[in-house]
């Protein structure tokens, strides 16, 4: 019979290099498609893979089995929000894609860049963030100008958007995020309030759920 490694392959190498004769191993029957599931849920939770290597592997496991972005999720331990803003990153076109695969900026300045629909407003902040070495926050505020500067918001709106602190909406981007729904945080850095939408009562549990458990957003 013929046996392969699937996962731990480090593990034995280690152990062929302290001479090991004998170590544990569990024996499994899988088909061609567990055994690479196995093998790349092992290469996520213990690989620093790149983002966009990360986003290629979730969209491979996803197209290629049955599973779910929940179950997928729950696979590698990590959200669900987590996994669909990973794949959001395989929308950017291929310049940018390889830019973020070469390490020229990272999966914070790559939401910035998905923030944008203006195919060039977003060539102009991948520009600047490139030639001029832009932070994620400095990245954010300039996606959230280019995009108020194309008159999507008009007339009293438009005068309440800019006395607004950029921070703030930046926050409400961020927890779009990790909540998966619009929300708006009304009021000043200092108080206010925050208000959530759901659609459904299913909706509004698992939003309770996911604010409820420790340090399920990260913001």
């Amino acid at each position: 019979d013929e046996y392969a490694i699937i996962a731990g392959e480090r593990r034995y190498r280690a152990a062929l290099q302290l001479g090991l004769e004998r170590v544990p191993v569990i024996v499994k029957t899988f088909s061609d498609l567990q055994r690479l599931e196995v093998s790349l849920i092992e290469n996520i939770q213990r690989e620093n893979l790149n983002p966009i290597e990360e986003a290629r592997a979730y969209l491979f496991l996803l197209d290629e089995s049955d599973l779910t972005q929940e179950e997928l999720a729950e696979r590698v331990g990590k959200k669900r929000s987590t996994i669909s803003n990973s794949i959001r990153l395989l929308q950017l076109p291929k310049e940018m894609q390889d830019s973020l695969l070469a390490g020229e900026f990272s999966a914070g300045h790559a939401r910035a860049l998905l923030s944008l629909v203006n195919p060039a407003d977003r060539e102009y902040l991948y520009r600047k963030l490139i030639d001029e070495e832009l932070s994620v926050r400095e990245a954010e505020r300039l996606a959230l100008e280019l995009q108020q500067g194309k008159g999507r918001i008009k007339g009293k709106e438009r005068g309440e958007a800019k006395e607004r602190p950029i921070d703030l909406i930046v926050l409400e981007q961020r927890f779009l995020e990790a909540c998966g729904t619009k929300v708006k945080i009304k009021g000043t850095l200092q108080k206010g309030r925050i208000e959530i939408n759901y659609h459904s009562m299913d909706d509004l549990e698992r939003i309770y759920h996911l604010l409820a458990q420790e340090e399920s957003i990260e913001l």
